[in-house]
């Protein structure tokens, strides 16, 4: 099943005369022909922004808002309020932003009166693509593409699928090879930052009883707040180490 910013390569494309972008494959293909019509209108496009995986739209998110009130654009991520900072542009939720399913663009077109501006609107609708979601936010950079509305769709190629397991790589682990996983269990479990984190939160400082005033007490439910991120991000971090595990085990379990 397909995830939000977590898409495999071979389901994107890159864009042709756009460096290190890419889309969707069948939004890939439609974008480029918008591309190529713009440019017989004598308008060069040029993306800023495409495919955007998690890490990134996690990134984005945090350097555009905060947990202390703005009153702008409030948001909950994660089970915790933000708001977004002034001056800053709009961005989703991670997760689920449209740039994460390799649909949408944010593209260099300057302002909805410009030139770009126009001939996107000319040529983006009938491949699909419109600004309609930008324009709710005064974003006329934000496009994003609706297969159902491409009246010119290409076929798009089938992935290969994923090769079935070899009957040795269901064979059973000898004893040495389960020591061999049990103690790079207990390395994990023992990471230092982990430790670090689990020994530092401020829960062991509790409001009950400590005759803070409201100004700390405020302070000490942002603190706790921010541990819990903190803790999410490196069990994030340590849920990459046991992926990389479930690897070893599968080679270990192949010889």
């Amino acid at each position: 099943m397909a995830v939000n910013g977590v898409m495999d390569s071979a389901l994107r494309s890159p864009i042709a005369d756009q460096p290190g972008q890419s889309l969707r494959i069948d939004a890939a293909i439609s974008w480029e022909a918008v591309q190529r019509e713009c440019a017989a209108a004598g308008v060069v496009l040029h993306l800023t922004d495409s495919y955007r995986p998690l890490a990134v739209q996690e990134r984005i998110f945090r350097e555009r808002y905060v947990t202390h009130f703005t009153g702008i654009d409030h948001r909950i991520w994660r089970g915790v309020n933000y708001w977004r900072r002034p001056g800053t542009a709009s961005a989703a939720v991670p997760g689920t932003s449209n740039h994460g399913w390799g649909i949408a663009v944010d593209c260099g077109v300057g302002s909805f009166t410009s030139k770009a501006y126009r001939a996107l609107s000319d040529h983006g609708p009938g491949h699909g693509w419109t600004n309609t979601a930008g324009r709710q936010i005064q974003e006329p950079w934000h496009w994003e593409y609706n297969s159902a509305h491409d009246q010119h769709p290409s076929p798009v190629p089938t992935p290969k699928p994923t090769p079935k397991p070899t009957p040795e790589d269901d064979m059973p682990l000898n004893p040495a090879d389960l020591d061999a996983v049990g103690e790079r269990v207990k390395q994990i479990l023992r990471a230092p930052e982990f430790q670090t984190y689990l020994r530092d939160v401020p829960w062991a400082h509790p409001i009950s009883g400590s005759g803070m005033g409201p100004a700390a007490a405020e302070q000490w439910l942002a603190d706790t707040r921010q541990s819990v991120l903190d803790i999410s991000n490196v069990v994030h971090g340590l849920a990459g180490q046991v992926t990389a595990l479930a690897a070893q085990i599968a080679a270990l379990g192949a010889k």
